[in-house]
């Protein structure tokens, strides 16, 4: 988690405009609605300098829910790509709140697999964290060899397996 400061304030103030949405997807969880009482996300830097966030999370019937988020941040002394996970996260739990009322607006693994096949192919910097043991209904898997990173994508139906080479995992 960052912080935020201000030199006209003392002390410093945690970034964690996300609570209340991380609150909701732990009751959703304990209520059985949510496979995981916390989202899987993805960030990564676009080539633009845009950084960008992918979170989700699994519904009660298999299906998924799934929030993206899109950054541009730098020079402000807070990582872009937790500020793009926290923006991702508040609109994770918005979606959960409706799918807990209407049972509506998940997706198919099928959808967020061709969605995160895309992320991860226009971020040239990816990482992974979160509720990292989620079924997304089809295998995924980070692979580093020989000095070279590798996502792996598994696959699902019809759809082939698909290796994208990652860039760097740090920030």
């Amino acid at each position: 988690m960052s912080f935020l400061t201000n030199p006209n304030i003392a002390g410093t103030f945690p970034l964690f405009i996300s609570l209340e949405a991380r609150s909701l997807l732990q009751r959703l969880h304990r209520l059985g609605l949510l496979g995981a009482p916390f989202p899987c996300h993805w960030t990564g830097r676009a080539a633009n300098g845009n950084t960008g966030c992918l979170a989700v999370v699994v519904a009660a019937d298999r299906t998924l829910l799934l929030a993206t988020s899109s950054i541009y941040l730098r020079g402000f002394g807070i990582a872009p790509g937790e500020v793009a996970d926290e923006i991702a996260t508040v609109s994770l739990g918005r979606m959960a709140q409706d799918y807990k009322q209407t049972r509506q607006g998940s997706v198919s693994a099928e959808a967020v697999r061709a969605i995160l096949v895309q992320f991860l192919r226009s971020h040239d910097w990816s990482t992974c964290g979160g509720s990292l043991n989620v079924d997304l209904g089809f295998p995924l898997s980070f692979q580093q060899r020989d000095g070279r990173a590798t996502w792996r994508v598994g696959a699902l139906g019809d759809t082939p397996e698909v290796l994208i080479p990652a860039q760097r995992q740090d920030w």
